[in-house]
């Protein structure tokens, strides 16, 4: 049986239980007393191999994912290097659920982070050693913390452009992933650069649309000039990515979008 042993008050989030059946997060440091004097200790929660062998199907299972979201309630910019280290679990696939959190859960306790997060992230996003949706996690990453502190924008844009400056070598996918973020943080500077990327064909139109579709959410069109040659918002990228290896189901970006349009709405 796998011995899983912390020191108060973080091990009381081994007992937090399972965040499927949570309306909200909870304030993580006024419930559990957690301070800054603890982020050691709940990075090494949230980065522990040890739960791996636990199953979702207990209770301390759930542990990492509410270690992380302390972090990023506390504003643990020094967390953010070992975070985005739990990115390259997204390519587990069915393996287990885990990829499913990192990919959803993880950028939303980054953009609690805000602006200390965006250097390591910007650093993750241009290794090509990690691979496309790990990369792609941390644009998601950047693009919600460009939304939750618009002061932030120009950084969070000015850590893509370079990565899809190298479109011609890169993956259709992450190239798609980055033009769309671009498109959610009103990038209109970007436009010259987007522009490229669609007429060399360097871009996946399942995932944002054409380079119409771009001008129209960035605000250099009103609407488009001529009909969309497919309802492209109905064609995400299906369970498979690129070169038919099995990868997350891209469909989550229009959710993640939704969530956005809905945030950025609110009074």
């Amino acid at each position: 049986m796998t011995k899983i042993s912390y020191t108060y008050p973080v091990a009381g989030l081994l007992s937090a239980g399972d965040p499927r059946q949570m309306d909200e997060w909870p304030e993580y440091p006024a419930e559990y007393g957690l301070s800054a004097a603890d982020v050691p200790e709940l990075v090494r929660m949230a980065t522990d191999e040890a739960f791996d062998r636990v199953g979702l199907g207990s209770v301390e299972a759930w542990a990492p994912l509410h270690a992380w979201r302390a972090l990023g309630q506390l504003g643990a910019a020094q967390a953010v290097p070992a975070l985005t280290g739990l990115f390259e679990r997204v390519d587990r696939g069915d393996e287990d659920d885990s990829w499913e959190w990192v990919l959803e859960d993880l950028p939303e306790s980054l953009a609690l982070i805000g602006a200390g997060a965006i250097p390591a992230l910007a650093d993750y996003l241009a290794d090509g050693s990690h691979s496309v949706w790990a990369r792609v996690t941390a644009v998601d990453a950047l693009e919600r913390i460009g939304l939750t502190h618009p002061v932030t924008r120009l950084d969070c844009v000015a850590a893509i452009l370079p990565v899809l400056e190298r479109y011609a070598g890169q993956d259709r996918t992450l190239n798609s992933e980055m033009i769309a973020t671009l498109a959610m943080l009103k990038a209109v500077e970007a436009a010259g650069l987007v522009q490229r990327v669609y007429q060399a064909g360097a871009v996946d139109e399942s995932i944002l649309g054409d380079w119409e579709d771009f001008q129209v959410d960035v605000g250099l069109l009103a609407e488009r000039l001529t009909p969309p040659d497919n309802d492209w918002r109905d064609h995400f990228l299906p369970e498979k990515g690129e070169g038919g290896e099995t990868g997350p189901i891209s469909v989550r970006k229009e959710h993640r979008n939704e969530k956005n349009r809905d945030k950025q709405q609110r009074p």
